[in-house]
């Protein structure tokens, strides 16, 4: 096991991974360096290093962006921040208007997120402003989200170029709406119409709050952020029964998750929608009040299958109390196992994280090692992953998964044998030996090399099950990858995956996508990604 070996040096081996000599970063061609945009996520954080963008022009770049529109999953939503959210040398733009496209591009898309508060933080950091007429139109959009419906009609006023398009036309006739004006709204939306311009989704939310459309607006899969701002006033205006929680967009469920006024019931499945859009203190005080609603029948949540809003805010309640750091360990993992089943881990770690950090690694690794373990992953934090590893007794399995995830997340693999676990269980058969295959497939990725009697019993083997990926879309990752194009090869696996997770990536698939990332110098990328895959596997 090279656990040990990566542990000791863990720091030395990042430092040298990350190192310009072993990127092999070639400032020369990039834009001037007179030219970079602030991003807010660093790193250790998940982010990308300054040449981000090496090798890809503005125009490729907002090709990928907007390829972005659709589900995604935890890891490709992971992969999509890092390329939006990191800072560095732009890319390449032919022209101010081909720039212009790029950012606005990029703002566009942490917007459509939902994450209001990420917006703001990166805007604030750049030279962006609401006077510039080349990001007015992207300033009334997060006025629109925001709920700040003064500001997006104040700017929209001010609007002389374009203010025909429907675009600002439909914006005006909500603006007069809001103000009152009524018979001005229904004359705008007149004239839209008359103009051949259809959006009955738009007609049906405004002709709700009109008054002239009486059937209920369908506000499932809104995505203008018009739409979703006639959405916030009809939930407002309309009985809370009237419409299905789970179908409403994320920002509006976080509305609900924490407005008081609504029952236990239907913020907690507004809360699962909106978690990741909510601050720490804002899950917190969430969680707290749904243990208001708590009806003492002297039930354990722990004991239950599936927990309702009232367990899940005894659970915090009891965490935050107990002194018991043993209690205190059982009550966070069963959050946090829970939260994983519900796709809220990350969300649900940070906001535990002051109630969690300082409870012994003997104590996490007795109430459940595996998601402390991915906890520590997601916070690339070798230290912890090592006290799990040594609290553990030699026998138990989950030791050598958190070995593996700590090589991997380490540098451990680089250059080195695949180790006895992946060996030893290669010599097994069934279950146990096809994920042994599945571990040698990322580990070689990683670089390690593989022995002889691992070649044969790897060579010949038929493809395993898993979702398949395009293989053009896989050699085209390969090949700007090898340009070192870090954001470009983010993107381009986001939008492959899609809503796929690792664990659904056929073995070959995932390997070459780990692969690729070394070869772009994104080992911190590909080791956190192989650490949790690793952990995944029981």
């Amino acid at each position: 096991m090279m656990f040990l070996k990566s542990f000791i040096l863990a720091g030395t081996a990042l430092a040298t991974l990350a190192s310009p000599a072993a990127a092999q970063i070639q400032i020369d061609e990039l834009t001037p360096a007179s030219a970079y945009d602030a991003g807010i996520l660093d790193q250790n954080a998940g982010g990308l290093d300054s040449a981000l963008w090496q090798g890809t022009s503005a125009a490729r770049a907002v090709v990928l962006i907007k390829k972005l529109d659709k589900p995604l999953s935890s890891t490709a939503q992971d992969l999509a921040r890092a390329a939006l959210l990191s800072g560095g040398v732009p890319p390449e733009a032919a022209d101010g208007l081909d720039r212009e496209a790029y950012l606005n591009a990029r703002l566009s898309a942490i917007l459509a997120s939902g994450n209001i508060a990420e917006f703001d933080q990166l805007v604030s950091s750049g030279s962006y402003s609401e006077a510039d007429p080349a990001f007015r139109k992207i300033f009334v959009e997060r006025s629109l989200l925001g709920g700040h419906t003064d500001k997006a009609c104040s700017i929209t006023d001010g609007i002389t170029a374009d203010r025909a398009l429907p675009y600002w036309a439909k914006i005006r006739a909500y603006c007069h709406f809001v103000r009152g004006e009524l018979p001005a709204a229904e004359l705008t939306m007149d004239l839209i119409k008359r103009g051949g311009h259809k959006d009955q989704t738009f007609n049906a939310l405004i002709g709700s709050l009109l008054g002239t459309n009486r059937s209920k607006p369908k506000l499932s899969n809104l995505t203008s952020p018009l739409n979703i701002a006639l959405a916030r006033d009809v939930l407002t205006a309309a009985e809370k029964s009237d419409f299905e929680i789970e179908n409403i967009p994320a920002l509006l469920a976080a509305d609900i998750a924490q407005n008081g006024n609504y029952g236990g019931a239907d913020r907690f499945v507004a809360f699962k929608a909106s978690a990741h859009l909510l601050s720490v203190d804002q899950i917190r005080n969430v969680l707290a009040g749904f243990g208001g609603t708590v009806i003492d029948s002297g039930i354990n949540p722990a004991d239950k299958n599936s927990w309702i809003h009232s367990d899940w805010g005894q659970a915090f309640i009891d965490l935050k109390s107990n002194n018991d750091m043993t209690v205190r360990a059982q009550i966070a993992a069963q959050m946090l196992i829970r939260a994983e089943k519900l796709g809220l881990l990350a969300p649900m770690a940070k906001a535990l994280e002051q109630d969690t950090s300082f409870i012994p690694a003997s104590l996490q690794a007795s109430a459940d090692p595996l998601i402390f373990a991915n906890v520590a992953v997601m916070n690339n934090d070798l230290g912890a992953l090592g006290g799990l590893y040594q609290s553990l007794p030699e026998d138990d399995e989950s030791r050598g998964r958190i070995a593996l995830a700590s090589d991997a997340l380490g540098g451990g693999f680089t250059q080195a044998p695949l180790g006895t676990d992946i060996e030893s269980r290669l010599a097994l058969t069934g279950a146990a030996q096809k994920r042994a295959i599945r571990d040698t497939f990322v580990a070689v990725a990683l670089g390690a090399n593989m022995s002889d009697t691992a070649i044969e019993v790897i060579d010949g083997r038929k493809t395993a099950s898993g979702s398949s990926l395009p293989e053009g879309s896989l050699l085209a990752l390969q090949a700007v990858a090898k340009r070192g194009s870090k954001a470009e090869s983010a993107l381009r696996t986001a939008s492959m995956m899609g809503s796929k997770s690792l664990s659904d990536l056929r073995n070959e698939d995932l390997s070459l996508i780990l692969s690729a990332f070394r070869d772009a110098s994104m080992y911190q990328t590909a080791g956190r990604l192989a650490a949790a895959e690793f952990l995944s596997g029981k």
